[in-house]
């Protein structure tokens, strides 16, 4: 069971870690204690809140089944489906714990909302949290047993839609884009919807009273790493994907160039809703500035993984030391187009010593 539990429930956890980081940047990173407790005040107290908690939730288990079926249909699992030899009730009981597992994050936000209604006093609307989670668990449960019943292991080839098939333009930026929305398509929608909602909160708390710029500047310098996801992603079509593009006569420049071009299209929907959100909160001088920092910081990550070219998680502790420095700096006034220079600086020095 040990096993069975780790290659399957643990390695949807580890496959996963980037949409969990989201969330823990959202949850932890910008939302403070009273906002929590007024968000699960609101979905017990309100009568869309369990419509909407349900929703969430159904989104959540559909993931992890689509997930949980992709992962038992490889050929490198068929081992599993051994386990419909075991008497029901042990069967059973061993995919409970897997569907548990993979409820886990559902089942902490549920016992915190319970929590909530027990300190409020209204324990009894907090009653339907639990049905919810265990209808989905019993769900879960019970495909499993099924896709146990029927055994499916064949490796299916990609078939490329009709639509989608026409002359592709020659061009390096339009494969890589391309590349991202066909095999990353989940790591493109998590990180873009976790740099677009900072990037709403951040503009939004700063419409709230008289603030400077050093509020959004922060606040977007944060978005903008929330797509340090997507960088990495095109650092690993680079290098692993095609690396012999890297061989071509190709210049120096046309190389730097359409990198910031990538990393442009990248930061497009944030600078579209900085537009729509900010525009009568900042000029147009100070929201190209923050744009500006914005590509600088995502430019100069993706040229560190040129110097170690390390794995992402590994990363991670480099980007969060400069946002501190970068948040300290922001706070003292420090000229905004003066860091932003001096990252793209660094940037491009990193980038031509190690290509």
């Amino acid at each position: 069971m040990n096993t069975l539990f780790r290659s399957t429930v643990g390695e949807f956890y580890r496959q996963r870690a980037g949409f969990f980081l989201v969330v823990i940047l959202l949850a932890f990173g910008f939302l403070s204690a009273r906002e929590h407790v007024g968000i699960a005040v609101f979905l017990l107290a309100d009568r869309y809140g369990m419509i909407s908690l349900a929703t969430v939730w159904a989104l959540y288990a559909l993931m992890a089944q689509i997930f949980w079926n992709t992962l038992w249909s490889s050929p490198g699992y068929s081992f599993v489906y051994h386990a419909r030899l075991l008497p029901a009730a042990r069967r059973f009981s061993w995919l409970g714990v897997l569907a548990a597992g993979f409820l886990i994050p559902p089942l902490l936000y549920g016992a915190w909302i319970v929590n909530v209604a027990l300190g409020e006093g209204i324990f009894a609307r907090s009653i339907p949290v639990l049905c919810i989670w265990l209808g989905m668990w019993l769900v879960l449960i019970l495909w499993a047993d099924r896709k146990l019943s029927n055994q499916d292991t064949a490796v299916t080839k990609k078939t490329v839609p009709a639509a989608l098939r026409f002359k592709r333009p020659v061009s390096w930026v339009f494969w890589t884009l391309e590349w991202l929305f066909r095999e990353k398509s989940l790591t493109l929608l998590l990180c873009k919807a976790g740099s677009l909602l900072i990037t709403i909160a951040a503009l939004a708390y700063y419409g709230t009273d008289d603030y400077d710029l050093r509020l959004p500047a922060v606040g977007l310098s944060m978005a903008a790493l929330a797509n340090i996801g997507l960088s990495y992603e095109v650092f690993h079509w680079e290098t692993n994907i095609w690396p012999w593009a890297r061989s071509l006569p190709i210049s120096f420049l046309t190389r730097t160039g359409r990198l910031m071009l990538v990393h442009f299209l990248l930061l497009a929907p944030d600078f579209l809703l900085t537009i729509r959100y900010g525009y009568h909160l900042m000029g147009f001088d100070e929201m190209s500035r923050i744009f500006f920092l914005q590509l600088s910081l995502l430019l100069w990550y993706h040229s560190s993984l040129y110097k170690a070219k390390p794995l992402l998680e590994d990363s991670l502790g480099a980007v969060f030391l400069l946002f501190i420095v970068l948040t300290v700096l922001i706070l003292y006034n420090t000229p905004l187009v003066l860091l932003a220079t001096a990252l793209l600086a660094g940037g491009f020095l990193n980038f031509y010593r190690r290509t």
